[in-house]
């Protein structure tokens, strides 16, 4: 398996640089194994490998501009032997639009060998960015803001704690959160963004992930909840009209919903209360994880099956 990673186009601190699949390289040329946004739309890809698979991570924002996948850059169907995104109902769309069965969805995955075990001395954590006009992630800040709380993010909006801090800082906290709370879920920055373009892509009523897009929602399996599960942090999730987590993931076993943010303090203040029987939750997410969707796992589930 030869590897082709390349991070221009993706953020420089986002966590596909943290992948390193470059370790499980091999000197056969029966797979070339491509990630990132750079690799798979925009830069050349050598031939002759026998195998060619793309990890691609832009669905469903990347239907954002009512683009399919090659009319994004450089990308040819034929050149793919298989394409792995994070979004199923996309992966099951872009099948019925290409008349193939090339399409697949996983898990974002995490390697191993960077698992930080820390004592948890902080309550809450949410990391990312406030976008979206819906004001979604605001209200979660706001909802954990009055606990010990760490709120991480790249730009410096009120109430954050830790801003653009490098990856091994980032986990650190995690690993020192008992919760991390999180919505998987896109939204546009302003009203009418999302639905003139999206409608405009074949068949598009029938992508599971376009059933909101009047109102300027889209799900989205986010990294961070990879992260938190890595950092053994329960991950308190949002209840959506996809409920995406739930095509990998049980609720109340690997997780723990909540249904509005009015009652997300109190369901905060429960898992703290009851942490013994929460900390259980969470460890099984990890065991999850580290049965299913690390780095190696990957490789042996979805990649190596195209390496022989």
């Amino acid at each position: 398996m030869k590897i082709l990673f390349d991070n221009t186009s993706d953020y420089p601190l986002g966590p596909i640089n943290y992948l390193n699949f470059s370790k499980l390289e091999n000197n056969k040329e029966n797979l070339l194994f491509c990630y990132g946004i750079h690799p798979g739309y925009r830069m050349p890809r050598p031939d002759g490998y026998k195998n060619n698979v793309y990890f691609e991570t832009e669905e469903p924002n990347g239907l954002s501009k009512g683009q399919l996948p090659h009319e994004r850059g450089n990308w040819d169907l034929d050149f793919w032997t298989k394409i792995y995104n994070i979004c199923p109902y996309s992966a099951e769309w872009e099948n019925k639009v290409y008349n193939t069965d090339k399409f697949d969805s996983c898990v974002y995955p995490f390697d191993e060998d960077l698992v930080v075990d820390r004592e948890k001395d902080i309550d809450v954590i949410y990391v990312g960015g406030l976008h979206g006009h819906h004001k979604i992630f605001n209200k979660i800040v706001n909802s954990i803001k009055d606990f010990n709380y760490r709120f991480v993010s790249m730009w410096n909006y009120p109430l954050v704690t830790d801003i653009n801090v490098n990856w091994d800082t980032k986990m650190d906290l995690w690993a020192r959160s008992k919760i991390s709370v999180c919505a998987n879920l896109l939204s546009e920055n302003t009203p009418g963004e999302y639905s003139p373009h999206m409608k405009k892509l074949p068949r598009w009523e029938e992508n599971k992930a376009l059933s909101h897009v009047d109102e300027g929602l889209l799900p989205q399996m986010k990294p961070r909840i990879t992260d938190a599960a890595m950092s053994k942090s329960l991950i308190l999730i949002l209840r959506d009209p996809w409920n995406v987590i739930e095509t990998w993931f049980e609720p109340d076993k690997h997780f723990i919903y909540y249904d509005s943010f009015e009652e997300l303090p109190g369901k905060i203040q429960w898992c703290l209360d009851n942490w013994d029987e929460c900390e259980k939750i969470a460890d099984n997410m990890f065991k999850e994880y580290l049965d299913k969707h690390t780095t190696k796992k990957y490789y042996e589930r979805l990649l190596k099956e195209f390496d022989e």
